[in-house]
């Protein structure tokens, strides 16, 4: 059974039902709404692919940061 399938925007109960169900950490079954399934995953720790290179995007971005902002584009 599939509780919403109206297509419309999720109610705070709702909302607040889908995050609880996220944290609760128990693994979603198959007749579990996606976005539940979604949250849970979401909710999960990262695996090694996910995470592989985080450190030299971290420095990319604050070498970006740290650089002068461009002056303005002549019109």
């Amino acid at each position: 059974m599939h509780p919403r399938r109206s297509g419309g925007p999720a109610d705070r109960a709702e909302s607040d039902r889908l995050l609880d169900a996220a944290r609760a950490g128990s693994p979603p079954g198959p007749q579990t709404d996606p976005l539940t399934r979604l949250l849970s995953a979401a909710a999960g720790p990262a695996t090694a692919g996910e995470i592989a290179g985080e450190d030299r995007a971290v420095a990319a971005f604050r070498a970006a940061r740290a650089a002068p902002a461009p002056g303005p584009v002549p019109a």
